[in-house]
């Protein structure tokens, strides 16, 4: 932060030279001007963390040079313009987040032939527009809520149905329990899947054995969906780049697969248990790898739990990872 509050200088709006501006952090309080309108060079434009409310202006469509727009603001409001989502073409990453930004996803992002990232976070509705996940270029993608339960509906069939569509590296989906479906086997064809995020969502069914093609994945939670269910893949041995493993919240039954133990990268691993059954897997406690496994006090593998270093027994409810 430089310390700008109040409202935006008048000056400002006369740089029409201006390529990139950047209000992160700033203590605006202020709306986003109708003046913005006048810096038509603009590429990037950027006002996260700051104290900019009202309602996203229409009026940015004019900005058709944008290829980034970040807003993060505690009272942005109303729903994103269609007329914003039609023109500005040039987008190639575009991130809204607000706990009252509202309604439903416009179906014109679809035709955003650029955009590479897309995070829309807030008490959303509707239904996802099916062909944003066949956007091209599109590799990340967050939409959800932080701020409580919205009532966003999607399929998980149309994010992994698009045959020409591999190049994933994030899908996070979070808060909104109106999703439908399972992991389809055609999400091994995402080999460049980096972080895979799932929780609160409603999705249902087994995780499938073609998991372990999606080797680069660093990080997957599933989390707080009941319908998750069957026993963890032993081909998750074969994700050697994994770091996180949460499955907190699901009812995953059976016993953890030894192959667990070859995740040397593997840091932190919360399998739930209260299902499973058997034992946990010797040598999952390495002393340059896994530093935390949790389990619940009410787990078939407490006792095994509290024979390891690294593991450790919480109560359902009180355990909560960054």
């Amino acid at each position: 932060s430089n310390g700008l509050e109040g409202s935006f200088p008048l000056e400002l709006f006369l740089m029409t030279s201006l390529q990139s501006l950047n209000f992160a952090g700033e203590p605006f309080s202020t709306t986003i001007p109708h003046s913005i309108i006048d810096l038509t060079n603009l590429r990037s434009l950027v006002f996260n963390h700051s104290g900019v409310f009202g309602t996203i202006p229409t009026e940015l469509s004019l900005l058709t040079r944008l290829t980034s727009l970040w807003i993060t603001a505690a009272h942005l409001s109303g729903s994103f313009p269609r007329e914003v989502a039609a023109h500005l073409t040039n987008l190639q990453e575009l991130h809204i987040e607000s706990p009252d930004f509202t309604g439903s996803i416009p179906s014109e992002l679809a035709n955003l032939s650029k955009l590479q990232k897309l995070e829309l976070v807030g008490i959303l509705e509707g239904s996802v527009p099916r062909d944003i996940w066949s956007i091209p270029p599109l590799e990340d993608i967050m939409i959800g809520s932080e701020f409580g339960t919205s009532a966003i509906q999607g399929s998980l069939s149309d994010i992994f149905s698009d045959t020409t569509k591999t190049n994933f590296r994030t899908i996070q989906l979070h808060n909104s329990n109106q999703w439908r479906g399972r992991f389809p086997s055609t999400i091994g064809r995402f080999t460049n899947l980096r972080k895979l995020i799932v929780s609160n969502t409603g999705i249902s069914g087994t995780i499938p054995s073609e998991i372990g093609l999606c080797t680069q994945l660093q990080v997957m939670i599933l989390a707080f969906d009941h319908g998750v269910v069957g026993q963890l893949p032993s081909e998750l041995g074969l994700l050697t780049n994994l770091e996180k493993l949460l499955l907190q919240g699901t009812q995953l039954t059976e016993t953890i697969p030894t192959t667990i133990s070859q995740l040397t990268q593997l840091k932190e691993f919360f399998p739930d248990a209260r299902f499973m059954t058997g034992t946990i897997p010797t040598g999952i406690c390495r002393g340059d790898g896994l530093e935390l496994m949790v389990i619940y006090v009410d787990s078939p593998l407490r006792e095994a739990c509290d024979q390891l270093s690294c593991c450790k027994s919480n109560e359902w409810g009180k355990l909560n990872f960054a």
